[in-house]
């Protein structure tokens, strides 16, 4: 990457990569944030405040295509015809897990990751949660106890905006550094004055959750529209792309490359958030990639074929159809393209 030099890579630009990227470039830090899936920004939440009645399934989807194409992603309570957007097909991803004990691996490919379809619900651990291993002798202890990772806690809270009670601390969720509590309605509020009347050390309260309630940092608090699953064009719930990659870019440290999930595989030169642009060939050639050149869909077809071998050095392609700008794209990696490249690279028997 002649030109460019970054002093940190970070992978992925969910909560961790989000939240990595932000903590590092607020340190001076020159950060490159690579995203395999697509860039997303608010004016892609297409079914935000959408009705149902706008929906060709009126939101409850094609049943059929999901159980072929989604069979894990549509297990989710976020997964629907108004955000399928967000998810990967699961029949263009599949992985290998034990029928006795099945793991939904839930996967959205696009800038923000996971953090535009989490639940938001932020409750702390408490000390007691700390000390459970050592306690009844199972598993091992923790390392490190809560007030260790409560000024963690503090900085993260005060920076995303997390809403919660502030009336009850307990040790299992331990009040931190929230903004007022959204209400409870009125069937919740009976019984949770039923439930303090005949056990008055107990509570029924809302829970924590990254969702404001005031503004915070150029966002704005809830408007209660209700489908938070949707998307968020005002900010109002945290994802990385309304808070920590924005706090990022603000640095001026941080180039961002999206690598579209398109029809070729990956597409190339992409446009950061700092106005700058990366050649992913440069990226390719300096790990090792070999370069073929594609010039129609007979060629791409061909070269898709290639790209199952194990044999030598990995493969990226230049194409050059309708058009004087190369488009580069790299290899697909679905799941089992990429066990196999592994698990050859490391000497083992592909199966």
């Amino acid at each position: 990457m002649s030109g460019y030099d970054f002093d940190a890579i970070v992978i992925g630009s969910g909560i961790s990569g989000g939240w990595a990227a932000k903590e590092l470039t607020e340190q001076g830090l020159k950060v490159l944030l690579l995203e395999r899936g697509r860039s997303i920004t608010p004016a892609d939440y297409v079914g935000e405040h959408k009705p149902a009645w706008e929906f060709h399934f009126r939101q409850l989807g094609d049943r059929k295509r999901y159980e072929r194409d989604y069979p894990i992603q549509s297990t989710c309570y976020a997964f629907g015809e108004p955000t399928e957007q967000f998810w990967i097909k699961d029949s263009e991803h599949p992985y290998g897990q034990d029928p006795a004990r099945p793991f939904r691996w839930i996967r959205g490919n696009h800038l923000g990751g996971k953090s535009l379809m989490w639940g938001r619900t932020t409750p702390r651990w408490g000390p007691i949660n700390f000390e459970e291993n050592k306690r009844d002798g199972h598993g091992v202890d923790w390392p490190i106890r809560y007030d260790d990772i409560r000024p963690w806690y503090d900085h993260v809270e005060e920076f995303i905006g997390v809403s919660g009670q502030t009336e009850y601390d307990s040790p299992f969720a331990p009040v931190g550094r929230f903004q007022p509590g959204m209400l409870m309605n009125a069937c919740e509020t009976f019984v949770a004055d039923s439930i303090r009347k005949k056990f008055p050390d107990r509570r029924l309260t809302i829970a924590p959750s990254a969702v404001l309630t005031r503004a915070l940092h150029g966002r704005a608090p809830c408007h209660y529209c209700g489908p938070c699953e949707r998307g968020c064009s005002t900010g109002s719930y945290f994802s990385s792309i309304s808070s920590t990659l924005p706090a990022a870019k603000a640095t001026g440290n941080l180039t961002i490359v999206t690598l579209d999930n398109g029809q070729y595989g990956e597409t190339g030169h992409q446009a950061s958030h700092t106005g700058r642009g990366i050649d992913l060939h440069r990226i390719a050639e300096a790990s090792g990639f070999a370069a073929v050149e594609l010039t129609d869909l007979a060629d791409i077809t061909r070269y898709r074929r290639e790209l199952l071998r194990l044999d030598g050095p990995p493969r990226f392609a230049t194409i050059r159809i309708s058009t004087e700008t190369p488009v580069r794209a790299l290899p697909a990696r679905d799941g089992v393209h990429l066990k196999n490249r592994f698990r050859a690279h490391l000497g083992l028997g592909v199966n």
